[in-house]
């Protein structure tokens, strides 16, 4: 069974201004989830992305949050959630101040 090219963005990063969005394409096996598909990520992670993966718990860092295909996603529903061909992930920093 063939897997699956997800897209995933890394918005709010330092420096995005001067360098735009981190972007990644995660080739990933068919039935893979969000969970899944971060712990790749964090294993791999440097730069930028060390300041959003955590590579010890291979998921996010607490201060972010992840959309999938443009909706808010539950961190506690990475595991379960399975990913489709052409799905985009974006990752952002939780919003602060007042």
């Amino acid at each position: 069974m063939p897997g699956s090219e997800i897209r995933v963005f890394f918005r709010g990063l330092p420096s995005e201004a001067e360098d735009g969005a981190e972007e990644l394409n995660a080739p990933l096996p068919a039935g893979a989830t969000v969970g899944d598909l971060l712990e790749r990520l964090a294993k791999a992670a440097s730069g930028k992305t060390l300041c959003v993966l955590d590579p010890e718990r291979g998921t996010l860092r607490p201060e972010y949050l992840l959309t999938l295909n443009g909706r808010f996603l539950e961190k506690a529903r990475f595991s379960a959630t399975a990913l489709q061909e052409g799905d985009i992930v974006e990752v952002f920093p939780v919003p602060t101040g007042g």
